[in-house]
């Protein structure tokens, strides 16, 4: 009988492995060829060194592999065991003692696809889940069969994988419980063991993990999200940019849920006309919103330099100054177009808003220069947190708008003094007036993510300025009560943007005909999700949305059956949006929200005469429609274009 031995070691075990291949020569076993493979430590894993010792054994072509680790100890082989293994399984190991517990195989959880090693013994031959991988034993058919081990994983889960696979091949697998050796396990001292565990135990669930095994994973995530809190905390602590990233985003879904949860309350404690001019002041504060930044986010994070205490002051004067004139240029425009007193009153109590904006986004860009991002997360979600509660107190109290406004006013203006006096401490700030020569340098290199801003913030509430204008606060308030539910679910996109993006550079990099495949893809499955929500919620709004809604918005419900009808297509419109960024394609971006600015607000202004709210619901459906019709055949011109 032909046998490779393959031992995979790393330098400091390789002694440990000649002296194994020298114990196992001398059983005689057969005719035996050995490879030790030395991995690079924490740059290779075990599976790739199998895969090498493979490699060089499969030129032999061997009856029988074993696969083995170094630090075994009484390692009893014999022909006759392996020619009675044989008999019963394709691929096999022995019984094991380690720690002081003696282990025969490794169970699986068929709910959460965990695996674990097994201390009950069943038989002498006995059937098992998978064999662990400090001694597998497998024969030529076995490894015709299956190919070489996988390498996704970098340490644990290669051998249960691999028996997995071999189980639904139709191959024996099992465990000899008449043997037992020693592992002596050289990698309990590895101070990463858990996390590597938790890593390879997620790409073996995704690989493997049906329907149901989702659902209860899904289900049980508080849960596992509690048992390894320290686990996952220390292992985005050791990665700043990772942290980072889950704490901003983290943050962004809470406070977006924190707001839903307000709105729930405004439609209980408000009458519509409240309700429509609450979101009339919050769209106009937000229309010029776009241009108080004038693109120095963008600029102070990929432009300025960490330490750079001048050139940050520079920008935080500017921020604040553009902050200023764009909270005089609101009230001028509010007073001007709409002529109501009582519009006006709210809106400039909510200015403070537009100063707090500068001033956060201001500390963002300086914790992202200095990579504590979580910081200005952390910041945020807790004063949202509070901001809600104190609004949502006022209503229970039967408080007025005005009380409202004041208390955002207030509140904001607290937030901002705060951050700036939290910026000054953590640097030397200086404000001064800022030079028109600055903020044109500034312009000049961001002009287009500045019209796309406020292009994309215009596109979203030009429907209820038009409304307003034609039809008053009580129609904007049933609309809003009813469009406010599709707008949570926007996120579908966004939360889809921030998961492709790096995808989507990778393949642009090294793979561009994976582009085009995960474009299609992704396009479909989206769509068929929309779609799915749309009719889901179209059914199911009229028996659930009454619960939440009070009389007054009960008309609101027919707006959001309709208007959800544009999820499908804005979350393919996500997708053809997102390829055009990455293939540097704004202007594009930018023309296609001109002009569809422009059939919004055509669309609006003939119809919303006749229809009201009603055509704005539909109107919304027919732009995102035109929109995926459009961005299709331009995201197939640039993808040409780029070969």
């Amino acid at each position: 009988m032909k046998i490779a031995l393959i031992i995979v070691a790393i330098p400091e075990s390789s002694k440990l492995a000649q002296k194994l291949a020298r114990l196992i020569a001398k059983k005689r076993l057969g005719k035996l060829s050995t490879h030790i493979v030395v991995n690079r430590k924490g740059t290779e894993g075990y599976s790739h060194g199998v895969n090498k010792g493979l490699n060089l054994a499969k030129l032999d072509n061997p009856d029988l592999y074993i696969v083995a680790n170094p630090d075994l100890v009484n390692v009893r082989l014999s022909k006759k065991l392996i020619s009675q293994a044989v008999k019963h399984f394709d691929l096999w190991g022995y019984a094991f003692k380690q720690d002081g517990d003696i282990f025969y195989g490794g169970e699986i959880d068929r709910n959460r696809l965990t695996a674990g090693l097994s201390r009950d013994k069943k038989g002498n031959f006995s059937k098992t889940d998978f064999v662990s991988g400090s001694l597998m034993l497998f024969t030529r058919k076995t490894f015709k069969k299956l190919g070489f081990w996988s390498e996704q994983y970098h340490m644990y889960y290669e051998d249960v994988d691999y028996s997995q696979r071999a189980i639904n091949a139709g191959l024996r697998v099992g465990v000899v419980s008449s043997v037992i050796y020693e592992h002596l396990e050289m990698s309990k001292a590895n101070v990463d063991k858990d996390g590597q565990l938790m890593a390879s135990w997620i790409r073996f669930f995704i690989k493997n993990a049906e329907l149901r095994n989702w659902l209860y994973e899904l289900i049980r995530l508080p849960k596992t999200l509690y048992e390894h809190y320290p686990l996952i905390f220390h292992q985005l602590k050791r990665r700043p940019f990772v942290y980072n990233f889950m704490t901003l985003n983290f943050s962004s879904l809470a406070i977006k849920i924190l707001n839903f949860i307000l709105f729930l309350f405004l439609v209980r404690f408000f009458t519509a006309n409240q309700f429509g001019l609450y979101n009339l002041v919050w769209a106009q504060i937000g229309l010029f919103m776009p241009l108080a930044d004038m693109g120095t986010t963008n600029y102070g994070i990929f432009h300025l330099k960490k330490g750079s205490t001048t050139e940050f002051s520079k920008l935080f004067s500017v921020r604040l100054v553009l902050s200023i004139f764009i909270a005089i240029v609101t009230l001028i425009y509010t007073y001007g177009v709409f002529r109501q007193p009582e519009l006006l009153l709210l809106t400039a109590l909510s200015t403070p808003v537009v100063l707090a904006n500068a001033v956060s986004g201001s500390f963002l860009i300086y914790t992202t220069l200095i990579a504590r991002t979580y910081l200005a997360s952390l910041y945020s979600l807790f004063f949202n947190t509070f901001l809600i509660a104190v609004l949502i107190g006022l209503m229970v109290g039967r408080f007025g708008m005005r009380s409202l406004f004041l208390a955002e006013g207030i509140l904001f203006g607290l937030y901002g003094l705060y951050l700036w006096l939290k910026t000054k401490q953590m640097m030397r700030l200086k404000i001064g007036i800022p030079k028109m020569s600055y903020l044109k340098n500034i312009t000049r290199k961001s002009y287009m993510y500045i019209l796309l801003s406020f292009f994309a913030g215009l596109y979203f509430k030009v429907d209820l300025l038009i409304l307003q204008y034609f039809k008053g606060v009580h129609e904007v308030g049933v609309y809003a009560s009813g469009y406010k539910f599709f707008e949570a679910l926007i996120f579908v996109g966004s939360s889809y943007t921030i998961a492709a993006t790096p995808i989507y550079k990778q393949h642009l990099e090294e793979d561009r005909p994976a582009v085009k495949k995960k474009i299609i893809r992704d396009s479909t499955l989206l769509f068929i999700l929309g779609m799915g929500i749309a009719i889901f919620s179209w059914f199911s709004a009229p028996i659930i949305l009454p619960f939440a809604l009070g009389k007054e918005f009960v008309q609101g419900i027919w707006a959001f059956r309709v208007v959800i009808f544009a999820l499908p297509f804005l979350l393919v419109s996500a997708v053809c949006m997102n390829v055009l960024y990455l293939l540097k394609k704004v202007k594009w971006v930018v023309a296609i929200f001109l002009f569809q600015i422009f059939v919004n607000i055509v669309g609006n202004v003939i119809f919303v005469p006749l229809f009201s709210y009603h055509a704005s619901a539909i109107i919304t459906v027919l732009c995102e429609m035109l929109n995926t019709a459009i961005t299709i055949p331009l995201v197939i011109k640039a993808y040409e274009n780029i070969g």
